[in-house]
């Protein structure tokens, strides 16, 4: 979906949401978001400040004294992936299923080392733990749950249906997601997961290996679930140099340069909070793709253009299917 600043949009879909009953994808398609789901995260953290709750300057430490974080790192440092924190393959793929409870941010929390790393500073270093730590954050401030809190002060307020679970009304039409037969993660995944692995995984189908419904234990990082038209508001909000459901003042510092360092598949340019800083042709652009276990994505803004893109794939991330999405998007906008 290409999202203008003057409100227009254009959608179009093709291939299909599952292989075996041939159902074909449609603008109303439900996929993972995995990673996007961060720029929400930071949305909330600067809306947290914008209420004067938080200051991108806290140290986390006085919001999670009981975790044994051993370096000071700001709300910024994490928001910018200049903590120097470590992440963990445990972390990596870590679900639940409908029929189980979902962990608490703070749970999520356990499978990170946080007691290690490098004192915090640039370069950037893309880390999952950064959002997780954020999420809980958020939920402490806000006295809820993080999904709880986003629902009601981000994602209702933009009118978007998007959620941190499949809804049943969505059940319908959710994309099976897809690995390749031979990725490695199905490798890992058993390790990773236990006895749980073996429900994740479908039979194969030709080149392809379908997965059972699930969610991430730890939604801060990547577990918004919706169709491009859910997702197509934080494009709009971003491109809006107005007052929105956040203020101006907070979208201009989100997508303002705060570290240098290659943090993205393609973009590499830097990072804002949250957003990843690319170059294409003399243009720039602010992005941040999603990815994990049979889902990839896209959204992307051209500042300059005054244009956006939301790209939802049903297939794992590849730095191939990156480089597509890239090349979509840079069509597109040399053709606007």
């Amino acid at each position: 979906m290409q999202i203008d600043a003057d409100g227009t949009s254009r959608a179009m879909a093709w291939g299909h949401a599952d292989l075996s009953s041939g159902q074909a994808m449609s603008t109303g398609t439900v996929a993972r978001l995995y990673s996007g789901t961060k720029i929400v995260t930071a949305s909330t953290i600067a809306m947290l400040v914008e209420r004067g709750l938080l200051s991108l300057q806290t140290d986390v430490r006085e919001i999670l004294p009981d975790l044994p974080l051993k370096h000071s790192i700001t709300l910024e440092q994490l928001a910018a992936h200049t903590s120097g924190l470590p992440d963990t393959l445990r972390a990596f793929i870590a679900v639940h299923y409908s029929d189980e409870k979902q962990p608490s941010t703070g749970e999520a929390l356990a499978r990170f080392e946080l007691s290690k790393g490098r004192p915090p500073g640039p370069p950037a270093s893309y880390r999952n733990v950064n959002y997780a730590l954020l999420a809980e954050v958020i939920s402490r401030t806000a006295g809820t749950s993080y999904e709880d809190f986003v629902r009601t002060e981000l994602l209702d307020p933009w009118g978007s249906c998007a959620d941190f679970s499949v809804a049943s009304f969505q059940e319908d039409s959710i994309a099976t997601g897809y690995l390749r037969r031979f990725d490695p993660v199905r490798l890992v995944a058993p390790w990773l997961l236990g006895d749980s692995a073996r429900r994740l995984f479908g039979t194969a189908e030709g080149r392809y290996v379908p997965l059972h419904a699930f969610d991430l234990d730890c939604a801060g990082i990547g577990g918004l679930v919706g169709s491009v038209t859910d997702f197509a508001p934080i494009i709009a909000e971003f491109l809006s140099e107005s007052d929105g459901v956040l203020q101006a003042e907070s979208k201009r510092k989100m997508l303002s340069k705060h570290a240098n360092g290659k943090v993205g598949v393609i973009s590499d340019r830097g990072v804002g909070l949250a957003w990843k800083l690319g170059e294409s042709g003399g243009s720039p652009y602010w992005n941040h793709e999603g990815g994990g276990p049979g889902y990839c994505s896209e959204l992307r803004l051209y500042p300059a253009q005054r244009t956006g893109f939301v790209i939802l794939f049903n297939l794992s991330q590849s730095r191939g299917l990156s480089k597509t999405a890239h090349t979509i998007c840079e069509a597109l906008r040399q053709a606007a």
